[in-house]
C-alpha cells in the first residue's frame, strides 16, 4: 500500500519497466486503429474481388449463350449451351428484331415482355388482352399477336400465335406455339438441340 497520495500516483502511471500507464494505453489504441484500417483495406480490396465477377455476370445477363448450327443426315439443328443458371436462353429474330428469350417448354405460347411487344411497333395501351393464363402467381392476362416470322439462325417458323402480358417480366418466353413446329428439341450433354 503506497504511503502517500504522490508514491501512489506515480506507482498507477507507471510499470515495472518504467513505461507510464499512458503511454500504454495510447500505444494500445494506436496499434487497434492501425489493424482496423489494415482490416478496412484487406474488407475492401475482398469486396471488390467479389464484386468484379458478379458485375461481369449482370453486364452479360442480358446476352444468350452462343449457338451452335449443324446439319445432320436427318436435317438441321441449332445447340443452344445452358447459361450459368442452367436455363437455355436464346436470341432470335422477330420481324426484324432482336429479342433475348428464355425457353420455356411449360409456356403454352411465345410470351413477350411488354418492352418487347412495343419494340416490334406493337402499341401496348391499346391492345385487347383477352387471353387468360394461370401461372404460379395466379391469373394473368395476354394480348394475342400472329409473329409473321421467328428465326434462330437458319431456322425460320412462320406465323407463330404469341402473347403479350403487362405483368413484370424480364425475358420473353419461348413456348410450345414456337417449339410444336419443330420436328423436336431434346436436352442433351451440349445443351437444348432444336431440330427441324
Amino acid at each position: 500500500m503506497p504511503d502517500s497520495y504522490d508514491q501512489w500516483n506515480q506507482e498507477s502511471y507507471q510499470d515495472d519497466a518504467g513505461t507510464g500507464v499512458l503511454w500504454r494505453t495510447a500505444r494500445n489504441v494506436a496499434v487497434l486503429l492501425a489493424g482496423s484500417l489494415l482490416l478496412l483495406g484487406v474488407m475492401k480490396w475482398g469486396s471488390e474481388r467479389v464484386a468484379e465477377p458478379a458485375l461481369e455476370q449482370s453486364r452479360n445477363a442480358g446476352s444468350a449463350p452462343r449457338q451452335i448450327a449443324r446439319t445432320t443426315a436427318t436435317g438441321a439443328e441449332i445447340v443452344i449451351p445452358a447459361g450459368r443458371n442452367g436455363h437455355f436462353t436464346v436470341t432470335a429474330e422477330v420481324e426484324g428484331v432482336e429479342i433475348l428469350f428464355l425457353v420455356d417448354t411449360g409456356a403454352s405460347q411465345v410470351i413477350l415482355t411488354a418492352e418487347d411487344a412495343e419494340r416490334l411497333g406493337h402499341r401496348v395501351d391499346f391492345l385487347e388482352f383477352s387471353e387468360r393464363f394461370q401461372t404460379a402467381n395466379g391469373e394473368i392476362r395476354g394480348a394475342p399477336l400472329l409473329l409473321s416470322e421467328l428465326r434462330i439462325g437458319d431456322l425460320e417458323i412462320e406465323d407463330v400465335r404469341a402473347s403479350v402480358i403487362r405483368a413484370p417480366m424480364s425475358t420473353s418466353l419461348l413456348g410450345m406455339s414456337f417449339l410444336s413446329r419443330l420436328e423436336g428439341y431434346e436436352v442433351g450433354k451440349e445443351g437444348l438441340i432444336l431440330r427441324w
